[in-house]
């Protein structure tokens, strides 16, 4: 949160010796090539400063079209003294050597050098003979903001002077970020004003506000040098311990781009003049108002209860460094504790202590923050979501006249970061959202700026009503949501699942439908072993409304023992035979299954309840006709299965899973899928967990085939990747952390092969390497190209 720059300093007064830093060494400089002049002595050559290295490296590894440029252009509502307005301009760059600056490569790397003489020009336009100027300077202006900048051959600062007429100019001020900041901005603009008025006065311009570069370099030697660096460092990662998962509020996984995509609103005079009353009266300044507001908004959309985003600041902390047209910004980490019941008000003054202790300690560097929380890896963030609050009061005319300011470039965002600019109480506050245009559609990024507004037009209202109480909807939004999304009613066949089966088996009765490590069975096959153990069960009493536990090995016979079950009328308690004996022998008390089928293996797992018990190698399915029996009545609410959560959040809770919505599971992933007799599907789940339901049914549904993997083979990435070239794996369904562990070593082998990821949330960078691979990625807990 940058502050405005002061009114009045004495720039001459001397330091004592206790604030003087250390000086350095600077040197003159003569690029290669080139014969000495009598302005070379000048021309110093200045190590970087450690705020340009994250845009000397993006420019260097960043994307292509990333846009590094800052931009915003004055409206001046009055005549212009052109030749006054350009002496001006010069002159200016004389005092601020930001402006003179150009980055260079040596044997020591990246260095500023700081030209004697400005090394552009200072162009005037005149565009007031065009039928639209206004039109024609804006497409001018942003056109120069997208046109990459040679960083070591020209001007990284630019100011031009554009005519629209004789009583209306711009005058356009860009930069490239590595050599200015917001701050330095300001600074620049209202000094441009100081002295051409001063010209126009009759030549009194005064002393020059600013201190040269070196300044910085060396307030930031000394500060490398103190404790103080030390008591930062420990207070941010004291501040940030057990940091949460950075969040976007993008609905796609993509990676991140360069270009430049903005949404913009404006608050009235009366509006921002509420704001400013809402926050005297409740001992807050607007700034930390805003932050609040934003907040709020971010929470709402994410539901992130421990919410952190950041926060840009000038990290100019005391005079001399205010003194600086350079860049210097930095961001700190705003870290909040979020819950629909509090109150904007409430939020503020949460907002307030916290925004305060960030600043006392915002000289340390976000990036090196992010070394210390071991969070340099591509795909990590502090935060991806940011706010920036720009309060410079830009009131000042040229010549008299009335001036607004306009932002035109922040420079390409990561993810989203929301502007406020707040030009004094003559301008409405200007609410500005950058997004990253692979992670926001421009349709998207206005939905966003409409429900920011009505939020923070709902709070302006009411800033002592819950903020979970606000509706951030717009009406075509809740009819989408209520209605649209609703509108799901699709006609659905009279068979359930095991009625799908036998068609299934009808159609493709010869074709491979599951392996294991040691056999293939046909469709015909299979039904062939469930029919029996079908009828087995029904002898023993098991049909409707009774409960199987299965335990069985990752074979063959699991799948044949839960088709068996379901087709009896019955439902299947899963039991995993890994799984820890007071989790089964909890999940067996609360489920109380009349029957559990197990093998000699598993059943050595599997805690004495009294239950009967049925082994696997004991079955004689010989003794029953392969013929099925007539149906079994099977009605939509009857349970198909019953399944058990993780417990997680406390006691484990079961789930009863009815035939209808088995069936309305498989035919929608089927519809979204379009699985084919040609797909072979890899079992990877352990049927504990639900998506196993997918992995073993899904394919049979299609005339596709299912090969179920051990265990073992399961937990070893090079085993599972030979799995998967010898049976020809179509279709591949794991945890995002499982398909990083075999993209590492066998992405080749997964060449081709159909992504369904779900589980844990997906990582940006994981979700674009298994994009690589050439199928569509499907997500089946969170939005990418396609959605379940």
């Amino acid at each position: 949160m940058e502050q405005p720059p002061p009114q009045q300093t004495d720039y001459n007064k001397p330091q004592s010796k206790r604030e003087r830093p250390a000086p350095l060494n600077t040197e003159p400089f003569r690029r290669p090539g080139t014969t000495p002049s009598d302005d070379e002595a000048f021309n110093r050559l200045l190590p970087i400063a450690s705020a340009q290295r994250g845009m000397w490296m993006g420019e260097k590894i960043g994307p292509s079209d990333a846009v590094y440029k800052l931009a915003e252009y004055v409206d001046i509502g009055g005549d212009v003294d052109v030749p006054t307005f350009l002496k001006a301009s010069q002159l200016l760059t004389k005092e601020a050597e930001s402006t003179r600056v150009q980055i260079v490569e040596t044997a020591e790397g990246a260095r500023q050098l700081v030209n004697e003489q400005y090394p552009g020009e200072f162009p005037f336009l005149d565009f007031s003979a065009e039928d639209d100027a206004e039109a024609h300077a804006l497409r001018w202006m942003n056109d120069e903001v997208s046109r990459p900048v040679d960083l070591e051959r020209e001007a990284l600062w630019l100011g031009v002077l554009i005519k629209l007429s004789e009583q209306r100019y711009f005058w356009y001020q860009r930069c490239h970020h590595i050599t200015l900041d917001g701050f330095g901005g300001g600074l620049l603009a209202r000094r441009l004003a100081d002295i051409y008025n001063g010209l126009l006065a009759g030549g009194d311009i005064g002393e020059s506000p600013f201190l040269p570069l070196v300044q910085q370099l060396e307030e930031e030697k000394a500060y490398r040098e103190s404790s103080r660096i030390e008591r930062d460092r420990d207070y941010w990662k004291s501040q940030l311990a057990g940091l949460p998962d950075a969040i976007s509020l993008s609905q796609r996984s993509a990676p991140r781009s360069g270009g430049l995509r903005r949404s913009a609103l404006v608050l009235s005079l009366e509006r921002s003049a509420q704001l400013r009353d809402i926050a005297q009266q409740a001992g807050g300044s607007v700034p930390q108002l805003l932050i609040s507001m934003l907040a709020a908004y971010t929470y709402r959309m994410s539901g992130q209860q421990d919410l952190v985003f950041g926060m840009p600041v000038t990290a100019r902390v005391n005079r001399r460094l205010r003194s600086i047209p350079s860049m210097m910004a930095n961001a700190v980490a705003i870290r909040l504790a979020m819950g629909d019941e509090q109150s904007l008000v409430e939020l503020l003054g949460q907002t307030a202590k916290v925004v305060r202790s960030a600043l006392r300690h915002q000289q340390y560097r976000y990036e090196e923050l992010r070394r210390d929380l071991g969070l340099l890896g591509s795909g990590q963030q502090i935060s991806w979501m940011g706010v920036n609050i720009e309060p410079f009061d830009y009131d000042f005319g040229f010549g008299g006249h009335h001036c607004s300011i306009h932002n035109l470039s922040n420079g390409t965002v990561e993810d989203m970061t929301v502007f406020v600019f707040d030009r004094g109480e003559k301008q409405g506050l200007h609410i500005v959202i950058d997004a990253n245009p692979a992670l926001y559609s421009q349709l998207e990024l206005d939905e966003h700026r409409d429900r920011l507004g009505r939020l923070v037009e709902a709070m302006i209202q009411a800033p002592n009503s819950p903020i979970g109480d606000f509706d951030l909807l717009s009406a075509d939004e809740r009819r989408s949501q209520l209605q649209a999304w609703n509108d799901t009613e699709s006609p659905l066949p009279a068979a359930f699942w095991p009625g799908l089966f036998e068609q299934s088996v009808a159609h493709f009765a010869d074709r491979p439908v599951l392996s294991d490590a040691s056999a293939v069975m046909s469709y015909r096959e299979l039904a062939d072993q469930v029919n029996p153990l079908c009828q087995l069960l029904r002898e023993r009493g098991i049909g409707p409304g009774k409960v199987v536990a299965v335990a069985l090995p990752r074979e063959n016979c699991l799948p044949t023992a839960l088709l068996a079950i379901l087709k009896s009328g019955a439902a299947y308690l899963p039991l995993d035979p890994g799984t820890p004996a007071e989790r089964v022998a909890m999940i067996l008390e609360d489920a109380r299954p009349d029957l559990i089928l197990s093998s000699k293996d598993c059943q050595q797992g599997l805690p004495d309840t009294g239950v009967p018990c049925l082994l696997w190698e004991s079955l004689t399915l010989s003794d029953y006709p392969a013929r099925a029996l007539p149906d079994v009545a099977i009605a939509g609410d009857m349970p198909a299965y019953i399944i058990y959560t993780s417990g997680s959040t406390g006691r484990p809770k079961g789930v009863v899973v009815p035939h209808l919505g088995l069936q309305n599971f498989l035919l929608a992933m089927q519809q979204s899928l379009s699985l084919t007799p040609d797909d072979s599907l890899l079992a990877l789940t352990t049927v504990s967990f639900d998506i196993a339901v997918l992995e073993l049914f899904l394919p049979m549904l299609a005339g596709a085939r299912v090969h179920i993997a051990s265990r073992d083979i399961a937990r070893d990435p090079a085993a599972l990747a030979a799995v998967i070239a010898e049976q020809g794996i179509t279709t591949l369904q794991a945890t995002p952390s499982h398909w990083q562990a075999l993209l590492e070593e066998h992405g080749d082998v997964l060449q081709g092969i159909r992504p369904l990821v779900g589980g844990e949330a997906l990582p940006t960078e994981l979700a674009h390497r298994m994009r690589r691979l050439g199928q569509p990625l499907v997500n089946l807990y969170g939005p990418t190209e396609t959605t379940i």
